[in-house]
């Protein structure tokens, strides 16, 4: 055994270290996985930067699992069906070389039906996403029997990203899929791969609820080789008045009237986006140019955005930057969600093969889909997170290569002052990581689903799984979701616990249908061109009216169309093609939103951090929560310069509300 995991190991170093430029320190860290993974037999928990082995270290253990036993099963977990179908390629020719009788398939909701029976019975390892876990698997867990009999390996891959609203989803999610796990004798080992975060072993164990029998590995020594990196914060140029205009002081007054007449009481008292208090430059132009000067020079780049819309405002800024090479034009691109699956496909191909040379992307490509050699990184704004800037910038100087990433900084407060005081923005410790299993509201569907799955669910499985629930559990018995017996010590009339099973109504869904992991509204809109059966894109109803409302110029790479017609009965927004050098100004919604806390809720004192020397607050912050509910309404939009982003028109347009 131990010669022909010897051999294993050499293959599969072999296979990576050729790309390597610091072969022994990889090589350390790699043993050390080993170690703990198929020696001390411990759930593993790998959080190091981007391009340092981790989908290796997760391929080793299965191929081991199966050399035991041929029947042995593995589940991966990617986030997206995205990476998925990049690692399919990448571990079928890994274990194809080494096991060619381990079959690997990816599952989710686009393999064909007529195929998933057959999948099930000749696969080994399964490819899938959380969503997938949710609506399928555990709902269908009889016909996955086999499968989680044999489980050996759960993988949790690019697992960084289970934070917010999604993480506590996928925290509860882990806990059913457990306990399903429990109900068939099975215990996996669970492997988590994730970008750098300061909590690694605390939200692992928070994230599967482990017991304080269960150990858990954190291998957090990245010593993988990279290149150098240049990190370069660039602060747009200040904007001058011209000569025999007013100050920029007294134009953003006027502005400010202006604004208000206008808008009406029903405007928030502000200046709108793009115009007030503007004293630099736009720094989506410093990125166009920027990304234009990389095309130029050959290199291969990444420009990042936080908001969808701009990809296609900053993707016909650049290609107008670079009107005199067409032959560059060709090979820029915009990718973000809501694209076409095959589109998306098509574009990560051509990056891939270098055919594309420079791209504009939300936070969709921040994960960890194989797009190539990367030069330089460009990020529009400070993301929302410490670690998502370093995941991003981590995108580029793979293999040794050395590499360059440009923070172009907003005219706001905060990246203002990193701009003046870089130093703390580099300090910046990256966020804890903890999955809130507590919310009410996350808590009233989960239950409902582990009924639904694994009936009856015990008050006592409840607690184990789920924590404290006497109160939620007795909410969703009055309101006739559950139906409950008393479960009595066997042979005595002692009374133990309830036996609670889901009642389905008339008329109502099944619980898993109620409960939307990612909160994705159900209310989605095609756009489709006039005279064309194929959408351009889907989206949800806030999207929709914000982008797609009668009279607007919607922008899908480098197309400029003219929304003729929003159907809110078929939910299609019908739109036509226009030349986008013949229109003079893009359009931007007029919103007002109001939130209503409806009471109840919690509170606690906060543990604020206080600085060495600082006074002692005289009393006790606390911190309240409640729930409540957010009202969004569209009132107009705006018709805005191309050239000076100055407002050329108001529009009056009344859609209805959202709420949420």
């Amino acid at each position: 055994m131990f010669k022909r995991l010897c051999q294993w190991l050499i293959f599969l170093w072999f296979l990576t270290f050729s790309e390597s430029l610091a072969l022994s320190k990889r090589a350390s860290w790699r043993m050390m996985r080993m170690r703990h993974v198929l020696g001390k037999k411990k759930h593993l928990c790998l959080t190091t930067g981007t391009s340092s082995g981790k989908s290796l270290a997760f391929a080793l253990p299965i191929l081991e699992a199966y050399r035991r036993d041929p029947n042995s099963k593995a589940l991966v977990l990617f986030p997206t069906k995205a990476l998925a179908q990049d690692q399919l390629g990448k571990l079928q020719k890994l274990f194809q070389q080494v096991c060619p009788g381990l079959g690997v398939c990816t599952f989710d909701g686009d393999t064909p039906k007529d195929d998933r029976a057959r999948l099930l019975k000749s696969s080994n390892v399964f490819l899938t996403n959380p969503d997938m876990l949710h609506f399928t698997i555990l709902s269908s867990h009889l016909k996955w029997r086999h499968v989680l009999e044999n489980l050996r390996h759960v993988v949790l891959d690019e697992a960084h990203v289970y934070r917010g609203s999604f993480g506590s989803h996928a925290a509860l999610l882990l806990r059913r899929f457990r306990r399903v796990l429990k109900h068939y004798k099975t215990s996996p080992l669970f492997i988590a791969c994730s970008a750098t975060m300061c909590n690694a072993g605390a939200f692992f164990t928070k994230l599967l609820a482990l017991e304080p029998g269960e150990e858990v590995c954190v291998v957090d020594e990245d010593t993988a080789g990279r290149g150098d990196r240049q990190f370069c914060l660039w602060n747009p140029p200040l904007l001058e008045a011209l000569p025999g205009q007013p100050s920029r002081e007294e134009q953003n007054a006027r502005k400010r009237a202006r604004h208000s007449e206008r808008e009406g009481p029903q405007a928030a008292p502000r200046l709108p986006p793009g115009v007030g208090y503007k004293t630099r430059s736009s720094p989506y132009e410093e990125a166009a140019w920027l990304l234009a000067q990389a095309a130029r020079r050959g290199h291969r780049t990444v420009c990042f955005l936080q908001v969808r819309a701009l990809v296609e405002i900053i993707l016909q800024a650049s290609l107008k930057h670079l009107d005199d090479r067409p032959d560059l034009q060709a090979r820029i691109a915009g990718y973000r969600g809501g694209y076409a699956a095959v589109e998306r496909r098509k574009l990560e191909r051509r990056l891939f093969t270098g055919d594309l040379l420079c791209v504009i992307a939300t936070n969709a490509l921040e994960l960890g889909i194989d797009i190539g050699d990367l030069d330089l990184t460009l990020h529009v704004g400070i993301p929302h997170t410490v670690a998502s800037i370093w995941q991003q910038a981590g995108r580029a100087g793979r293999r040794g290569r050395p590499s360059a990433a440009i923070l172009i900084a907003m005219d706001a407060p905060l990246e203002q002052h990193f701009c003046r005081n870089p130093d703390e923005f580099f300090l910046r410790s990256i966020e804890a990581r903890v999955p809130d299993t507590s919310n009410e509201l996350l808590l009233k569907g989960h239950l409902l689903c582990a009924a639904a799955e694994l009936a009856p669910l015990s008050s006592a499985d409840a607690h184990r799984w789920f924590g404290e629930t006497a109160t939620i559990l007795d909410e969703l018995l009055r309101e006739g979701r559950l139906v409950s017996q008393v479960r009595q010590q066997p042979g005595t009339n002692t009374e133990v616990g309830m036996l609670m099973r889901v009642t389905q109504g008339k008329g109502r869904k099944a619980p898993k249908e109620e409960v939307s992991l990612r909160d994705i509204d159900p209310v989605q809109f095609q756009v489709v061109i006039r005279g064309n059966s194929s959408p351009l894109e889907t989206l949800d109803q806030k999207q929709t009216y914000m982008r797609l409302h009668p009279g607007a110029i919607y922008l899908n790479q480098q197309t400029s169309y003219f929304v003729e017609e929003l159907d809110l009965t078929k939910k299609i927004a019908w739109v036509i093609p226009r030349d986008s050098r013949k229109i003079e100004y893009y359009t931007e919604c007029r919103e007002h939103a109001m939130i209503n806390l409806a009471g109840g809720g919690s509170a606690r004192a906060a543990v604020l951090p206080r600085a060495a020397g600082a006074e002692v607050l005289s009393a006790t912050p606390v911190v309240r929560s409640s729930q409540a509910t957010a009202h969004w309404r569209m009132y107009g939009f705006r018709k805005k310069s191309k050239k000076d982003h100055s407002i050329m028109d108001l529009v009056e347009l009344t859609l209805p509300p959202v709420e949420t």
